[in-house]
């Protein structure tokens, strides 16, 4: 069983034993995931694209301001910026999102509220860490209530 989904920034890959959040939700990236763990940074990609997106940030509010100051209002400029931002955070968007894997057995909860899904579980440290998804498609919503039904029969048992 190999589904996946996707969710604000990014994919979720599901096998038989975990679940995988990746950028790009393409299965060969799932091979080089490690489990969550406090030990090793995870977040190294997330803070290039949040520079990247702040330094396309002040770049454009210095046209702007630059343009407003030479008393020449340009109406491109204006409406061209906030466009231009917009696209640049919708192309940079996935790289914000988490890449690692999370085994089944390690799930603790998933509480599901209209499209938010909220994950608890143990790190490869056994410490328990909660991920929230957001905006996950109806399919994924499908596929995590399914896993949640599988969890809370196996915490039963």
């Amino acid at each position: 069983m190999k589904q996946w989904f996707k969710y604000e920034y990014g994919f979720v890959n599901v096998d038989e034993n975990n679940l995988y959040l990746t950028n790009t939700g393409n299965w060969s990236e799932v091979k080089t995931l490690e489990e969550k763990s406090n030990n090793r940074s995870l977040n190294v990609p997330k803070w290039k694209a949040i520079l990247f997106m702040l330094v396309v940030g002040v770049i454009f509010l210095y046209m702007f301001l630059t343009n407003l100051m030479s008393g020449k209002i340009s109406l491109l400029l204006i409406i061209g910026l906030p466009v231009g931002g917009y696209a640049v955070h919708k192309y940079i968007k996935s790289e914000i999102g988490n890449s690692y894997k999370i085994p089944r057995s390690k799930i603790l909860s998933a509480s599901i509220e209209n499209k938010v899904v909220q994950l608890t579980f143990l790190d490869a440290d056994d410490k328990e860490q909660t991920e929230t998804l957001i905006n996950v498609s109806e399919s994924g919503i499908k596929l995590l209530e399914e896993l949640h039904e599988s969890v809370s029969s196996d915490n039963i048992n």
